[in-house]
């Protein structure tokens, strides 16, 4: 059986390690770097990533000694920055997303937190496979507020069925 804790630590991960991405800031410059001269390891982990997308811009930093490239690419009418390692790992995908994308729990969340406040910008992002939304918000008083939400993984419904119903079988203890 699978605990709770075991189910919910890749997501916490994730979420951490978006924030991480998100809100550290880097310690080099960015520098801008030419499409074509993307490292053929970046280039193919692209291409298989996202087949039909067209490679619009990218740049290169250096994190914690290690080289970053973040494409800017437009793929199935989004607008995406993916962060690629130069061996080609796929660290994360961000996504616009526009005011009718936003899923209604996310609204509700912010609404909840926040009434009357206003979404300037909003992405999905995504961390080995692991979902967390990224918000700008202009409050009601004029302030702004970057948010990180998380899907949450809540039990909707428990009932007792029983061993039997079940399917399983006690095994004899020899």
């Amino acid at each position: 059986m699978t605990s709770l804790r075991s189910c919910l630590l890749p997501a916490y991960l994730a979420f951490v390690m978006a924030l991480l991405i998100a809100f550290v800031p880097a310690f080099a410059d960015e520098e801008e770097v030419e499409i074509k001269d993307l490292p053929s390891a970046v280039a193919a982990a692209l291409k298989a990533r996202f087949p039909k997308a067209e490679l619009e811009e990218a740049a290169k930093e250096v994190e914690d000694g290690k080289t970053i490239y973040e494409v800017e690419i437009e793929d199935d009418d989004a607008t995406r920055t993916v962060s690629v390692s130069s061996a080609g790992k796929i660290l994360e995908i961000e996504t616009e997303l526009d005011g009718d994308e936003i899923p209604a729990f996310i609204l509700e969340a912010v609404e909840a937190r926040y009434p009357k406040a206003e979404i300037e910008k909003a992405e999905q992002a995504e961390v080995d496979g692991h979902f967390t939304y990224e918000l700008l918000i202009e409050k009601a008083d004029g302030d702004h507020v970057e948010l990180v939400l998380a899907p949450a993984v809540a039990i909707i419904s428990e009932k007792n069925i029983g061993k039997e119903k079940a399917g399983v079988e006690k095994k004899d203890k020899d």
